[in-house]
């Protein structure tokens, strides 16, 4: 951009900058609002990709205490042999094996995911709801209300 004496004019929003070399307070609390919202938006990104190790263990320890009594084959499927393994808690079927998995389905009772809890395969949201199902249905013993 070229202003009337010849001289390259800033666009707008860099005038502020290049007009005064110190910064006024505005400018100060502006640029320290950015460096805050950026370290907090890197820590929730960080906290999601990592954190969801540990509630895999806390799913791992929550499934171990409940008492099946269904059997399933990994895809939730029943079948007739084996341990018992499979738990029907109207939004999820839970199978607990060497890699526990689970069907999320709508309430009509039509599955609507395979869910398999491995670091780096399903969300954060996706293992405190199974967890959070099953430790329901370990208190009350009857699954939790499909909503």
């Amino acid at each position: 951009m070229v202003g009337t004496t010849g001289q390259r004019k800033s666009p707008p929003w860099l005038s502020d900058v290049d007009a005064d070399p110190s910064p006024t307070a505005r400018q100060a609390v502006l640029r320290l609002g950015t460096l805050i919202s950026l370290i907090v938006a890197i820590g929730l990104w960080l906290w999601a990709t990592w954190g969801v190790s540990d509630d895999i263990q806390l799913l791992a320890i929550v499934a171990d205490r409940q008492h099946y009594h269904q059997r399933c084959d990994p895809q939730g499927k029943p079948i007739h042999t084996g341990p018992y393994n499979c738990v029907d808690m109207r939004s999820y079927v839970f199978v607990n094996g060497p890699v526990m998995t689970a069907f999320r389905r709508s309430c009509t009772g039509e599955p609507a995911a395979f869910l398999t809890f491995q670091e780096g395969k399903v969300e954060r949201y996706d293992v405190f709801s199974v967890t959070r199902a099953l430790q329901w249905r370990e208190q009350n013993h009857y699954s939790i209300p499909c909503y």
